[in-house]
């Protein structure tokens, strides 16, 4: 369906998956069907994913959280590009702590505005 280091756009994506052409964690039926990100806000993607503190991206978030199956990865490349990095897994959950904010520090992001730091592998 994808190929690691192709360009898609969202709706190709969209059309394949499903959920949200705008949210960066598009969900359908209860559950995260893929993470496009912008390297601005996720600079350690696609291993890496922090979500932000609205309600909506927030909930997504947890969903991703809670998910045992894969992932597919996007990275924004320029307008409408998003380059496929492959499918991953959730390995770590971080809200707060040492971990959290080393996560949070290396993205220059406010700690304040992520609710989750998602490690994927």
């Amino acid at each position: 369906m994808f190929n690691v280091g192709s360009d898609y756009t969202r709706d190709y994506i969209h059309d394949r998956l499903g959920g949200s052409k705008q949210s960066y964690l598009p969900t359908t039926s209860g559950r995260v069907v893929a993470a496009c990100v912008k390297l601005e806000m996720n600079p350690q993607a696609p291993k890496v994913v922090l979500c932000g503190t609205g309600k909506v991206i927030a909930s997504a978030g947890a969903l991703l959280a809670k998910q045992n199956e894969p992932v597919p990865v996007f990275i924004k490349r320029g307008i409408n590009r998003w380059e496929y990095q492959g499918t991953f897994n959730v390995s770590e959950v971080h809200t707060s702590g040492p971990q959290f904010e080393a996560l949070v520090a290396a993205s220059e992001r406010n700690p304040y505005d992520v609710s989750l730091a998602i490690e994927l592998s």
